[in-house]
């Protein structure tokens, strides 16, 4: 097969090679650089930025004397990675207190796969690479392409695939166990162990409602009378917390916060130094270009100013209701006896006449806008959007994930026409009578003619295709790290998300749907031309469509490539980054900055990490030789992603309940390992080991199960934040269903930008998780 890279099996072979030189050359020359600013940030002397009062100390650059070259290799050759060096060796604990709960989750994660890929790796390369070159082929097989190394055209695959069989039915139970251990390390980690006299947090004791009256809103004392009338609940509520819409409200209340805690380190600034600091104000001033004034002077001018609009607003005597409200109650019980008792609210007013629907000033504004639930926690609600109810949010959502899929279409088209041209040239375009005949003894779309038509020698120059087969995977990857994610995050704000957790949990959702997109679509409309792609789908059975992902994929070296990229050039990337970045901030700011802050974007690295697990486990048996790469991507991650969360992630805008976006990250890897049997199974069925495809669909259809029953899913894969009736006795002990709330929990709910107390103002001000768009 010419195809992807051109030339014989031994040309393959050598660009392949020369592909992984370039890539650990520019990964060494990361670290490298990145080593050698990690240490000059620790030695004032040889820093290779300095502020204009370190220029006017130390004079001029010739005064500096600086190391040869060859002792900065010698130095980098006995500690290529000193940064990583104190962050390596750091436990669980240590993660949870200096990075958070979500931190230590995500590795948690990260350091199961890299452990699970590493001995699958040894066993692909050990056992399956060898025995797919050995084993016989058939007669139309090329030899002399990248698909030997691959379980494609087996002269007998009744027999020969046999083993091949027993490692993907292996791989995805292994992961789905794997699932389940993370599961229950993730429920002992967000939620503890509650036994006999403890107390559970507060949103055990509380249930949320929507659906209730707008204008007026409704008042705590209807809430009250509606649950004294269920004897399960009557004189149980503790509190109650009626939302109002306060829209015009979060962003001053945030634009405060941000002020407010600028002010304070700038004061700290000026204690620390003796002077009062400077600081740029106008338009370009993020660019450090702008009018220099008194910091402290400019902040508390500003600040005043905000105050005055907050507090206007705060007074505010009339505003709408967002239809929501908390309910707490004296115990746990009762909280999930009012759950029960009202969940059907046509019921409830039959039976207990509350609460009141239809009448002049109805409790409830429809019977399909009602609902009662366990609420989630204080810190996760997303007060701007509690005014969205369900079918708001459904079609915010629908609209803005249809324009962002156009916006990433028109991006990734060119790149599907661009490797389309490069990989088989102006022949599939014309449509030239050679590749016509080069299938005409095979069916139009059968599995042989693929390998007829994506053999077709190109006319492009060699040393054209060489840098064009690292382009085009680069351009993906390009796609998928920079552009897409940004996208996605400035698209899911407008989805009327009522907690931060689902917000963020959206996010992972499309980034990750995005990525797998690109990553399975790309090369199969690259592979071979339109005209045979199309006749592949649309002439085969439905049962073989799926057994096209491993068709194509399988012949090629382009996730070979994307997978090595991802490990070498993200690792180089953030090295030189947060090894880089720092100095020039010093620098650009005359010594105003001195350190990196950064969010670590715990939606996109799930994704990130999960779409380059999708392509280990969807061609782990198929194609082994990617093993090791996934392994080698894991390990990279792991260690570059523990260094960035310890030394530069900033807890600012902690998400309230990190194990929503973990669960989904849990249910994907799932899924991808249930597709990965059916595309298994369907391929088995085109080789012709028809017998052998039954124990991989079987597991699909398991897999499928557990995901699609409720109760199974529950209790097998993700966690719920809320504490859900059918969840207590799983979680907690029965005895702690009687344990008395705390009167601490009494205005838990309370809507933070209408309470004046300083308590409010300073969870406000150290939480970045309560409501405005500023902080996500």
């Amino acid at each position: 097969m010419i195809g992807p890279w051109g030339g014989s099996w031994h040309s393959v072979m050598i660009n392949f090679g020369l592909h992984l030189v370039l890539y650990f050359l520019i990964f060494a020359a990361a670290c490298f650089f990145a080593a050698r600013n990690y240490r000059r940030r620790r030695n004032p002397e040889r820093r290779p930025l300095a502020s204009s009062e370190d220029k006017a100390v130390s004079g001029s650059e010739e005064d500096v004397v600086d190391e040869g070259c060859c002792q900065e290799l010698g130095t980098f050759v006995a500690d290529p990675v000193p940064f990583l060096v104190d962050t390596a060796q750091a436990d669980d604990d240590t993660v949870h207190h200096l990075a958070g709960l979500e931190a230590r989750l995500y590795l948690d994660f990260t350091w199961s796969m890299t452990v699970f890929f590493s001995v699958i790796a040894f066993l692909g390369v050990a056992v399956l690479v060898p025995m797919n070159l050995l084993t016989t082929k058939k007669s139309w097989y090329p030899l002399d392409s990248f698909v030997i190394t691959t379980s494609n055209g087996f002269a007998s695959p009744s027999s020969a695939l046999l083993f091949h069989t027993m490692v993907a039915v292996f791989l995805a139970g292994s992961l789905c166990a794997i699932v389940y251990f993370l599961r229950t390390r993730m429920v002992a980690n967000a939620k503890g162990e509650y036994g006999e006299g403890a107390i559970p947090p507060v949103q055990a004791y509380t249930v949320e409602i929507q659906g209730l009256r707008l204008i007026p809103p409704v008042r705590q004392e209807e809430l009250r009378t509606m649950f004294d009338a269920c004897p399960d609940t009557q004189g149980k509520v503790l509190d109650v917390s009626v939302s109002l819409d306060v829209t015009d409200l979060v962003d001053l209340v945030e634009n405060h916060r941000v002020l407010h805690k600028k002010l304070a380190r700038y004061k700290q600034q000026a204690e620390n130094d003796g002077t009062r600091p400077q600081m740029q104000t106008g338009f370009f001033s993020f660019m450090y270009m702008g009018e220099w004034v008194d910091a402290i002077d400019h902040l508390e001018g500003d600040l005043k100013k905000a105050e005055e609009e907050m507090n206007a607003l705060q007074r505010k005597k009339e505003r709408m209701g967002t239809g929501t409200a908390f309910v707490v109650f004296k115990d746990r019980k009762s909280a999930i006896a009012a759950v029960n008792a009202f969940r059907n609210v046509q019921k409830a007013q039959s039976e207990f006449s509350q609460p009141a629907i239809g009448r002049k000033m109805q409790l409830c504004r429809s019977a399909q806008s009602w609902s009662i639930t366990m609420a989630c926690k204080p810190e996760d609600v997303f007060w701007r959007n509690l005014r969205y109810g369900r079918i708001h949010h459904f079609m915010l959502s629908f609209t803005w994930t249809l324009i962002l899929f156009v916006a990433l279409s028109s991006i990734v088209t060119p790149i599907f026409l661009l490797q389309l041209f490069l990989a088989i040239g102006d022949k599939t375009i014309e449509n030239v009578e050679s590749i016509e005949n080069s299938a005409t003894s095979r069916s139009s779309g059968s599995y042989e003619s693929y390998f007829a038509v994506s053999s077709t020698q190109s006319r492009f120059n060699r040393i054209v295709l060489f840098f064009a087969n690292i382009l085009w995977p680069f351009l993906v990857l390009l796609v998928n790290v920079i552009l897409m994610p940004y996208m996605v995050h400035a698209s899911v704000k407008f989805f009327g998300h009522r907690q931060v957790s689902t917000m963020r949990r959206s996010s992972f959702n499309l980034i990750f749907f995005f990525m797998v997109s690109n990553l399975l679509l790309v090369p199969a409309l690259s592979l071979s031309g339109l005209d045979e792609l199309f006749n592949v789908i649309f002439s085969t059975p439905v049962d073989q469509l799926f057994a096209q992902i491993l068709l194509y994929g399988s012949s090629t070296s382009f996730f070979v490539e994307y997978v090595a990229q991802a490990a070498f050039l993200s690792a180089s990337f953030y090295f030189l980054f947060h090894t880089t970045t720092p100095a020039l901030i010093n620098w650009a700011s005359d010594g105003h900055e001195q350190e990196l802050s950064w969010e670590f974007d715990f939606a996109f690295f799930y994704s990130s990490m999960i779409s380059v697990l999708a392509i280990g486990i969807m061609f782990a048996v198929t194609v082994p030789l990617i093993l090791p790469f996934i392994a080698g991507f894991l390990v990279l991650r792991y260690y570059t992603d523990k260094w960035q969360l310890l030394t530069a992630h900033s807890k600012f805008r902690v998400d309230p309940s990190p194990e929503v976006t973990t669960s989904a990250a849990l249910f994907a890897l799932v899924l991808i390992s249930g597709i990965a049997l059916l595309a298994f199974g369907c391929w088995l069925r085109v080789q012709g080991a028809e017998l052998l495809s039954y124990a991989p669909l079987a597991g699909f259809f398991v897999i499928i199960l557990i995901l699609l029953i409720p109760m199974l899913r529950d209790n097998l894969i993700v966690v719920n934040p809320r504490w859900e009736p059918h969840e207590v006795e799983d979680v907690e002990q029965p005895e702690s269903l009687e344990v008395a709330a705390p009167q601490a929990y009494v205005g838990a709910y309370e809507n933070p930008y209408l309470r004046d107390s300083p308590a409010a103002t300073e969870r406000l001000w150290s939480s970045g998780t309560v409501g405005g768009f500023a902080e996500y």
